[in-house]
């Protein structure tokens, strides 16, 4: 029998409104597919959640008052209620905060460093909160992101 993992992207939980149209949209595609590869015969497992790291998940806790896990703990449940009500049949919802992905990432991230593959250096660059990652200059228009034009962009190191 064959098996399929089938997964969402897991979106930052920014925002006290819980979970957007986006979110909406590709969980029901995601599910569909989920139900179509069952019904034709193929073990699945449907996995979604969100990213519980970032500046803006941080940056939002401070706004509120909690600490960054106080936060989380208080928007998580939003998003699970939210797939509910759509009847989103998903296997398991994944927290980026949970021992089990914290565990991985550490054991993943020693193999990692025991083959030199990771190494301390600093890096210094445009970074667009909006999009969590660094930009270049061609990424930006007057150094406006075209994808978070309302985001600031700001020079980082890290």
């Amino acid at each position: 029998m064959n098996n399929i993992f089938i997964t969402t992207t897991l979106p930052y939980p920014n925002s006290e409104s819980g979970p957007h149209v986006g979110f909406l949209f590709e969980s029901l595609i995601v599910d569909s597919l989920n139900r179509f590869f069952k019904s034709i015969g193929y073990k699945t497992y449907f996995n979604t959640g969100i990213d519980e790291e970032g500046l803006k998940i941080y940056k939002k806790s401070l706004e509120l008052g909690l600490t960054p896990i106080e936060y989380l703990d208080k928007v998580s449940p939003n998003y699970i209620s939210f797939l509910k009500k759509f009847n989103i049949d998903y296997d398991n919802f994944y927290r980026t905060s949970s021992k089990k992905h914290i565990e991985s990432v550490q054991k993943v991230w020693n193999i990692l460093l025991e083959k030199g593959d990771i190494y301390k250096k600093k890096y210094k660059g445009l970074y667009c909160i909006g999009c969590e990652s660094f930009k270049t200059d061609r990424d930006l228009d007057n150094l406006i992101c075209r994808d978070h034009p309302t985001s600031k962009i700001e020079e980082v190191e890290e």
